[in-house]
């Protein structure tokens, strides 16, 4: 839905910059991709805003459940 925002409100090419960020690893030996993107406002008016792709990186233990899901 973020990548559909960008390329109507800027451009293709933003558009695809989120994709690809989103689509990849970060590092080759990441255990998974990315999971969260974070949009940050631009500062002045008509600028594209900066999206970081977090998370991948961080291995989670899998014999414990998160607390929030049980």
């Amino acid at each position: 839905m973020i990548a559909t925002a960008f390329e109507s409100k800027y451009s293709k090419e933003d558009a695809d910059k989120v994709r690809k960020a989103w689509a990849e690893k970060q590092q080759h030996d990441d255990p998974r991709k990315r999971t969260c993107l974070l949009v940050q406002k631009s500062i002045t008016t008509g600028d594209t805003p900066q999206v970081f792709a977090v998370c991948g990186s961080r291995r989670h233990k899998t014999d414990i459940a998160p607390e929030s899901i049980i």
